[in-house]
């Protein structure tokens, strides 16, 4: 797994620039009303994921000191996406526009978060 400062070079490298930087920060905090780990892992976890280059389930990727979120990187089979959907559609609009922007600057930079796609719907 990639240091911060590293991601965020390696994001530059890639051709993104601070705006789309911006975009992905803003979404790694989680949802601040709808109080729900499972969004939180199958969401803000795994864009921390793949932004730090998270390559097994043994990488942390952590909030604060917590370490209830070890992201598992795999993709999303069909029941864990409609789960997520369904959290996602009952939380509020500013975390949503948050995850979608960040879940669209990724890919367009070159980024593999091809699961998370179905939230962009």
């Amino acid at each position: 797994m990639l240091k911060l400062s590293e991601a965020i070079n390696n994001f530059i490298e890639k051709g993104g620039n601070e705006i789309e930087l911006w975009r992905i920060v803003t979404a790694l905090r989680g949802p601040d009303i709808f109080n729900d780990e499972t969004l939180k892992t199958f969401t803000t976890c795994r864009i921390r994921a793949v932004f730090l280059q998270a390559t097994s389930e043994n990488d942390k990727v952590n909030s604060s000191d917590l370490d209830w979120n070890t992201l598992k990187v795999k993709p999303l089979n069909k029941l864990e996406q409609e789960q997520v959907l369904k959290l996602f559609n009952k939380t509020n609009t500013h975390f949503r526009v948050h995850i979608e922007l960040a879940i669209q600057t990724l890919l367009s930079v070159g980024y593999k978060i091809e699961d998370l796609k179905f939230l962009l719907d």
